[in-house]
C-alpha cells in the first residue's frame, strides 16, 4: 500500500517509506545507472536521511567503497535484521528458529555481496531434502496439514527471496 506520491528526492539520492511503515534510502553511483541501496531500511526518516549523507560524506572524502567490497555476511545483516525489528515475542522467537535452522546454518556466513541466484536455488533445493517429519519437528507444528501449509507458502516465496538476495548482492532494486 503506498501513498502515490514519488519518493522525496535529495540532491544525493531518494528516500522512500515503504508499506512496513520503515524508510528505504538509496542514491544512484554517479555517472552510472546503478542504484546503491541502504544496508537496512530505518524506523525513521532521519536515519535513512543520515545514511545518505554519510555516503555522500565518505564519496566526498575518497573513503567510499562500493557494495562489492563489502564483508558484511548474511548473518551479521539477518542478527541486526532481526534486532531492529518490533516484533511479538513469539514472532521473534519463530524469526529465530526459522534462521538458525534454515538460513544461518547453511549461508549465514557468506558474504551478502557474493549470494547470487545459483547460491539461493542451491540452498533451496537442499531444504527440498528435508522430510515432512523433520520439517515439523524444526519448526514446531504439530500436524502435518499445518507444515504442509507453510512448506508450500514458503516455496511461493522462493522467487522473491532469490531477487531480492541478488538485488542486494548488485546493489540494484526492481
Amino acid at each position: 500500500m503506498t501513498t502515490g506520491r514519488a519518493p522525496k528526492r535529495s540532491s544525493f539520492g531518494t528516500i522512500r517509506k515503504l508499506p512496513s511503515g520503515r524508510y528505504q534510502a538509496r542514491y544512484t553511483v554517479p555517472g552510472t545507472d546503478k542504484l546503491i541501496n541502504a544496508p537496512m531500511t530505518y524506523t525513521t526518516k532521519g536515519d535513512a536521511d543520515a545514511w545518505l549523507r554519510a555516503e555522500r560524506s565518505a564519496r566526498e572524502r575518497g573513503t567510499w567503497r562500493p557494495a562489492e567490497s563489502s564483508t558484511q555476511t548474511l548473518r551479521d545483516y539477518a542478527e541486526r535484521w532481526l534486532a531492529d525489528r518490533k516484533l511479538k515475542p513469539s514472532t521473534r522467537k519463530h524469526y529465530r528458529v526459522v534462521l538458525d535452522k534454515f538460513i544461518l546454518d547453511q549461508i549465514g556466513d557468506r558474504q551478502i555481496a557474493k549470494i547470487d541466484r545459483i547460491t539461493v536455488r542451491s540452498w533451496h533445493a537442499d531444504l527440498g531434502r528435508v522430510t515432512l517429519a523433520e520439517l515439523m519437528h524444526r519448526l514446531g507444528h504439530s500436524t502435518p496439514q499445518t507444515a504442509m501449509r507453510y512448506q508450500h507458502a514458503v516455496a511461493q516465496r522462493d522467487k522473491a527471496l532469490a531477487a531480492k538476495l541478488s538485488e542486494m548482492a548488485t546493489g540494484a532494486t526492481s
